[in-house]
This record gives C-alpha cells, structure tokens and sequence, in this order.
C-alpha cells in the first residue's frame, strides 16, 4: 500500500481546459479574478489505485478537491477494526475539517481507482481564505455549525441540510418535500428528518404513527429545548407513516438565539443523513437563519415568464445576500396540466439559471393525503413524477448511477448485449448519456424498448433490409454534403419511437451532437428524441447534416464518443461506459485478418478446378485490393481513429469501464448483430462484480 504524501505531489502549474477550477462545483461561485488567484495555490495530483492520500491520526496538512476517480474513507476503531464508511467520487473535497479544528486526520482516504486530485498546501488554504471571502464564506456554512461541536464534526461530515421553499402557495411544496423525504427513506436508505415549518406543517404532524405517551405530538419550543439530552430531544421527534422521522416546531414570539438554531441542526446532523426543511412562504428571521446553513435550496416556481422572473430575483438575492452558488440553488419548474408556452431553453434564458428539473402534473394527487402512509411516490412508482422525485432523491445522496453508450457504427449494437446483461440483474441505472449509435440505443432502452425487443430489432435486418430502412435507395444525394440525405434513417426512426420527447421518456437521457461551423458539444435534453437521434448519427461525409434551430448538426462521436463528462458535469457520481470502438492492437488485428482472408483466397484460386468459381474469386480477390480504401471506409475509418483516442481518455474518468470491442467485423457490418450483441453480455458479465460493488457504494 503506496502512501502518496511519501512522493511528489506534482507542482503548480497552469492548468488546461480539461483541468479548469471553474468545473469544480465548490469553486463555482467565484470570480474569474478569484479562480486566478486560486491557481497559483493549486496542485495537480495523479495516484494509482490502492494509494492512500492520508491515514488516520496523522497531522492536517492539505485540503483536496476530486477531479476524477473515487476514493474509500476508512475508519479504524479502538479495538482494531476497520470498516468502510463513505466513498468520495468527483466534485467532492476532503481534508477542510483537520485543518480548521487543528485535530489530527480521523479517517484514512484511500484510492479505489486511478484517480487525478487538487491539493493546496495547508498554509496555501489559509492564505487563500483570507483573500477569497466567497469562498470562506461558503465554506464556513457549510461547516459552521459542524465545527461548533468539535467532537461531533466527524459525524455529522457527511450529512445534508436541504431548504424547500416555493414563491406562491398551490405549488405542491410540502406534498414534494414529504414524497422527496420518503423517496429518501425507501429508495436512498437514508435516515430522513422533515422540520416542519410550512403552512400544512399541522398535516404533516398528523402523519406520525407513533404518538409520544399516547399523547398528541407536541410541537418542539425551540427557545427552551435541552440538546444536551437526546432522550428529551426524542420526545419531539416522532415516525411518520412513510418512514422518515419529524420535528415540529412551534410559532414562538420573539426572536430565537442564532446558538438554539445551531445546537438544533448539529443535533439533528449527528443522528441524520438528510435534514429536509419544508420553509413557510414567508421567511421570518428562524427560518432565514436555517437557510443560511443549508448545503442545498430547492426552489419551486412556475414557467410563466412573470413567476420566472420572481425566481431570478429570489436566485440572485440567495446568491447576493447568502452568498450561496449556482449549484446549490436547484430550480425546479412545477408542471401544469397545460404544458407551458416556452420551452424549456427559452425557461432558462428567462430565469438566468439552470432549471434542475421539470416536476410533473398530477390531476389526482389530492387521492394521496401527506399524512398517510401511502404516498404518490410509493404507491405509484412507475409514474413520471415519481420518477423524477426518485431521481431527485439519488441525485441528493451521491447514488446516481450513469450509463454512457459511446458511438461506433454496427460496433454499437454490442450496447444491447449490455443492456441484456443490466436488466437481468437489475442494476438501477438512472440515466444515460449516448453519441451516434450509443444515442440511438440508448434512446430506445429509455423509450421503454426492452433489451430483448431491442435484440430481436437488430437481428432483422439483414443485408438487404439494412440497407432499405437505413438508407434507401430514393434518399442517395447529390455529394456536396453527403451521400445519403438521411430522411429514410429518420422515418426509421420516427417508426420505432414516434414523436416521443424527452419528457415521454421512462429514464433521463442526453443525446450528444456536434455543431458544424464552431465544433460545439450539443447536448439535447428536450424536444422531439427522433430528431436529436438524427443528428447525433449524422457521420460526416455519408449523412447530410441535421439542421435545427438554425444550426448544422453531425454525429456526436466527432467531438465527443464517450460522453462520460455529460454525466458528470450533471452531478452523477457513479459512471459506467461502454467503449466499442477499436484501440491500436484492435486495427491491427483487424488489419491482418483481412490480409490472411485474402491470402486463403489466392491460394484456393490456385487449385479452384472451376472456371466460374475462378472468376468469381479473382473478382472477389480485386475488389478487396483495389477498393479497400473506398469513401465510405476512408470517412469512418478515419473518424473511428480519431474517436479512439478521444474515448480512450474518457472511459478513464469513468468508474467502470466495458470494452466490448469485436475484431473481426466491419463498421457498415449491422446485418450481424448476434456477434456484437453476444460479446456485449459476455464483457458485461466480465465486470458485473464491480458494477454491483459501485451500485453498494
């Protein structure tokens, strides 16, 4: 076991695109005067798998920041035991709480993987806070009132405080705060507290099953609460129906101490994962004071261009007065039954602010009363907005699980063997990121296309039936911009998956394209999924470019075939991709297997007796020399080498890497699929333990 403090750790340096601080969410909020200054403090860092950054017990000397790769926090007791208590993946930091309590290390952190880091020296970190006051400030809410009970900071690290809150009553905000905590409890496993403060705070306490002493729930006096006695704490803590635990608490006259607020939430923080506050419409002083020491606001607006504009207003109050970052404010649009005039991109220009997610219209959501036991996302699962809560849920707790298919032509097909091999093992993918025939599986799977139905697609078509569907002979083009037009793909498409949106699909999906004329990563996320589909396999040269909205789309793999930083950059911290195209040794292999094929045929030429079977293998003999490098082979191959290389680095930034890549097969070759689908399972299968290890994670 390599302990990396031993070794260099790199040196300052500038940093390249790839690299930005900017792409770190801590770092977000800062001014590009600030990420500037912050650059002269910052060491990259590289450790190799089963590495340990630091060890229990040792002396504070850094703060780290994750860029890629995962990390184990191990945690040894008196007795000797050691056990795993928490993964770190991207965008997480550790290392902040030694040095600003001065305690030695109390956790020892471990690569599971090839990782890459930032690390700022000790005294570098406490420089850098002086002169960077954002900064400062965000990290001293995050851990102020961690730190006002040392000898409980380690306990309460790695738990949340989530703020609810919605600008106009009739938004369904506690009935999203009570499903989003239940979501918690049964699809997170999370240990979940509501503070209820809400107007329907006295419908939620109905909720409680367990009655203190056969008692109605008292509501907790904030001003004369003991914290320093959990069993008197517990008697203003009761269970409700859906499994998630709550503190109701009073309407007190006065002014509550700032102290009360805190010794509440670090007392809370100690015994929960997720502290969710369900906020009034309007803030009083308390509830001010509690957002301010949240890690995450849910705001709920409507998409009306008047309610987007409040929703501006509120953002860049929370940013200005609370100096919270863009990443920590996550808007939700709450559906109407009549979808909204704008669109979703047209939402965002309004509002300034990346919408997190569009929360589905429920005509019968008043069926399920908040202070039952069976709420909507429990009783009906399978629903969009269920769904959406869910996602919302794994997102909140580091759970999400990625999948990203990557582009490759009939290479691509092996994506349905993957596919095979996760349904039957029910691993819980909750999103997918795809580029050209990535896309174009990927997009079906979330359409509700089973693997098998995918599979018996794909072994109809034949030589023949191949060409016709995806090609045609009406839809050859004139060549100034490509040899097919590409309108028989897209009727092929629209037969499989109709007029479907983004919004119809069962699991979340981003389809990758590339602009023509600035080679700009276009990623859709709304809109017709036939059309992105179209565009993201426009291979340049034999598709003509999709346009939409203005622009000429080509194929996705081009800028991006493995798109696994899509994911990341949404906060998905578990990744999986799928790499089908070929490395060196796969061209190379290739290469001289069509060599030998052809070698076996001038030797049967040699002692073929039949004349017609003669000619036809000289045919077949010259065909392979004199148009092995046609058009169609000179485009693919040369994109394929290009996408090689760009994929080879971006499956390293993955957490688990599937390599299904068949050696003896052409690009063009989707008339064979069984031979793709097949090593698609047996290369999944390959690496099902480390798939169900990250899933536990």
């Amino acid at each position: 076991m390599r302990i990396v403090g031993v070794f260099s750790f790199g040196k300052k340096e500038d940093l390249n695109k790839e690299y930005s601080l900017q792409n770190i969410p801590l770092f977000s909020a800062l001014s590009a005067l600030e990420i500037k200054i912050l650059e002269k403090y910052v060491r990259l860092v590289e450790c190799k798998k089963g590495d340990v950054i630091y060890e229990q017990g040792s002396e504070a000397d850094a703060f780290y920041i994750i860029i890629s790769g995962r990390f184990r926090v191990i945690q040894k007791s008196r007795m000797g035991d050691t056990r795993v208590i928490a993964f770190y993946h991207r965008g997480d930091y550790f290392g902040e709480i030694s040095l600003l309590t001065e305690k030695p290390h109390s956790v020892t952190i471990q690569a599971v993987n090839d990782a890459v880091f930032f690390k700022i020296d000790k005294k570098d970190f406490l420089k850098m806070l002086s002169e960077m006051p954002a900064l400062s400030f965000h990290l001293s809410r995050s851990l102020g009132m961690r730190l006002k009970q040392r000898d409980e900071a380690d306990k309460v690290a790695g738990s949340k405080i989530v703020s609810i809150f919605s600008q106009a009553p009739n938004m369904g905000k506690t009935t999203f705060a009570v499903n989003l905590a239940a979501s918690l409890f049964h699809y997170a496993h999370k240990r979940v507290v509501v503070i209820a403060l809400s107007e329907r705070s006295d419908e939620v306490a109905r909720g409680i099953s367990r009655i203190v002493e056969d008692k109605q729930f008292q509501p907790l006096e904030l001003s004369k609460a003991d914290f320093n006695h959990e069993r008197v704490m517990r008697e203003h803590i009761a269970s409700h129906r859906g499994g998630f635990d709550v503190v109701y608490l009073s309407k007190e006259k006065g002014e509550v101490q700032e102290k009360k607020i805190i010794s509440l939430l670090t007392f809370l923080l100690i015994h929960y994962d997720i502290v969710l506050v369900d906020m009034p419409l309007q803030l009083s002083a308390l509830e001010l004071k509690i957002l301010s020491q949240s890690d995450t606001i849910y705001l709920l607006a409507k998409g009306y261009i008047h309610d987007l504009e409040k929703a501006k207003s509120t953002i860049s109050e929370l940013k200005e007065s609370l100096k919270f970052s863009g990443n920590e404010i996550r808007l939700i649009i709450s559906e109407e039954e009549k979808r909204y005039p704008e669109t979703l991109r047209q939402m965002e220009r309004v509002v300034d602010h990346k919408i997190f997610a569009l929360l589905p219209f429920v005509s019968d959501m008043k069926d399920f009363r908040i202070d039952g036991e069976m709420l909507y996302v429990i009783q009906r699962e399978k629903d969009p907005y269920s769904r959406v809560v869910r996602y919302l849920s794994r997102e909140l707790t580091g759970a999400l699980l990625g999948l990203v298919l990557g582009s490759g032509a009939a290479f691509g097909l092996a994506h349905i063997g993957v596919l095979k091999v996760i349904e039957r093992e029910k691993i819980p993918v909750d999103i997918i990121a795809g580029s050209s025939i990535g896309a174009f599986v990927g997009a079906l799977w979330c359409a509700g296309y089973s693997a098998d139905e995918l599979e018996k697609i794909a072994k109809g078509l034949t030589k023949k039936s191949a060409f016709l569907n995806l090609l045609g002979i009406q839809d050859f083009s004139v060549v100034h911009q490509g040899f097919f037009k590409g309108h028989q793909m897209l009727h092929y498409i629209h037969t499989l998956i109709g007029e479907k949106t983004f919004q119809d699909l069962d699991i979340p999906l981003r389809v990758v394209a590339t602009d023509l004329f600035t080679s700009d990563e276009i990623i859709f996320d709304e809109g017709q999924v036939a059309h992105a589909m179209r565009a993201s396999i426009s291979i340049p040269g034999i598709f003509r470019p999709f346009m939409m909205h203005g622009r000429y789309m080509i194929d996705g793999g081009v800028i991006d075939p493995l798109p696994v930083k899509v994911l990341a950059g949404l906060g998905v911290r578990k990744i999986i991709s799928v790499n089908v195209l070929s490395g060196r040794s796969e061209f190379e292999e290739r290469k001289e297997l069509i060599e030998k094929r052809t070698l076996s045929m001038e030797e049967k030429l040699k002692t073929e007796p039949n004349f017609f079977r003669r000619i036809q293998l000289k045919f077949q003999i010259f065909m392979r020399r004199r148009y092995a490098a046609n058009i169609f082979n000179v485009l693919m191959q040369t994109m394929q080498f290009m996408e090689s290389k760009i994929a080879s680095t971006a499956e390293q930034e993955s957490d688990v890497e599937i390599r299904p890549v068949v050696t003896d097969a052409h690009w063009a070759e989707f008339y064979s699929a069984e031979k793709f689908i097949k090593i698609g399972e047996e290369k999944t299968m390959e690496k099902l333990e480390e798939i169900k290890t990250l899933v536990r994670e």
